[in-house]
């Protein structure tokens, strides 16, 4: 799991036309803007919780227990937000707050575990721990959650760490792209690299393969062995048998996209759509054009496609710009086709369309990639 809290240090704080106690915070570590105290100035230290943080039920985080606190994650639910029309994306809170003595007051330190700080992950993609609950003891856990006098006997039976499951991390890494506004500099270090630009869909992370080894085939959602929805659909495909009549053993990444999951905004139907293929041989993974023909010429579906084989100070000129752009791009429900949408076009018209999740960036040689989300689509709660 990446750093969910570390220290950062104040680098600007931005008035907020009409309010009088709280301000917009700039951090020197990432690109993120955070709402909160107008006590805080330039220079400060402070711990930042980013987005999807799910914080622990302990007094120091209590204030946020009216907006934030989510029963099924046993904990506050960190999100993005938006006032005044300034986005705010996280959480600052000084060290002392969150009982912290001067040893831990190094920026860029790493917090998540000291803290107990988790991360949010959709339920299409979380481990199946309750599905081996018995219904009488779904039931016995939702009774004692639910109130806070019995909520600490419900811990204690009930709740257990998730683990990685069964996904085969000796043969593919997970997905799990950075967001840019994470990596300040990325931009700079890579903005004269030829890249390709994808969209980001909205889905659940699947992966199928054939083990070298044991010659055995196996899908995968990003913790454990499939879900039943996913299994059923690589049946229907025929995936297992595509694999096995290669003459060279793939793992095939992508995103799941059906009406079951992330509420189904596509609207058209079940659809696998491939963001990565790794030769299990060689270790290596296709590059982009290869990707491309190995799904054109086995049956798969790869991510739509916005740019390619372009500098990516040519598409984008800032992280700022990426933002930018990200913000403006729709899609039609239904659309086998998937055409991209921007709503600064004339002739633009939002009637029936949706916001598009965000883009993905991986460079042509996929030595880098990261990830740029939509404020507007987060806010949404999509």
């Amino acid at each position: 799991m990446r750093n969910m809290a570390y220290v950062v240090e104040v680098s600007e704080v931005e008035p907020i036309e009409g309010c009088d106690k709280i301000q917009l915070i700039h951090n020197a570590q990432n690109g993120y803007a955070v709402i909160g105290s107008k006590n805080v100035k330039v220079g400060d230290h402070l711990v930042y919780f980013e987005v999807d943080s799910i914080l622990p039920e302990v007094p120091a985080f209590e204030f946020l227990r009216a907006r934030s606190y989510k029963p099924a994650l046993n904990g506050f639910l960190v999100k993005a937000m938006k006032m005044r029309g300034k986005y705010s994306n996280g959480l600052l809170m000084p060290l002392s707050e969150l009982g912290l003595s001067e040893k831990y007051d190094k920026i860029g330190k790493d917090l998540t575990d000291v803290l107990k700080v988790g991360k949010y992950e959709p339920a299409e993609d979380a481990a199946p721990v309750e599905n081996k609950l018995p219904v009488w003891k779904k039931r016995v856990k939702g009774f004692l959650m639910h109130y806070p006098c019995t909520r600490w006997l419900g811990k204690i039976l009930f709740i257990k760490v998730k683990v990685s499951g069964d996904f085969p991390v000796h043969l593919i890494a997970k997905s799990d792209e950075e967001n840019i506004q994470n990596h300040k500099d990325w931009y700079e270090k890579y903005k004269d690299e030829l890249c390709y630009v994808t969209t980001k869909m909205e889905g659940q992370s699947v992966t199928i393969l054939v083990d070298p080894k044991t010659k055995k085939f196996g899908m995968y959602n990003r913790n454990s062995y499939a879900n039943p929805t996913v299994q059923a659909f690589v049946k229907e495909k025929g995936y297992e048998k595509i694999l096995k009549g290669l003459k060279t053993w793939y793992a095939v990444q992508g995103e799941f996209c059906a009406p079951s999951v992330q509420k189904g905004t596509r609207k058209n139907g079940s659809h696998f759509y491939v963001y990565t293929v790794k030769n299990l041989d060689t270790g290596q993974e296709l590059a982009f054009g290869e990707m491309i023909e190995f799904c054109d010429k086995n049956g798969f579906e790869h991510v739509p496609v916005l740019y390619a084989n372009e500098k990516l100070c040519d598409v984008f000129a800032s992280v700022e710009a990426m933002q930018e752009f990200t913000e403006h791009q729709w899609f039609q429900p239904g659309d086998e086709e998937l055409k991209n949408f921007d709503d600064r076009d004339n002739n633009f018209n939002k009637t029936g369309k949706h916001r598009q999740e965000g883009i993905v960036v991986r460079g042509m040689d996929l030595s880098w990639s990261f990830k740029v989300k939509s404020n507007e689509y987060q806010l949404a709660g999509l």
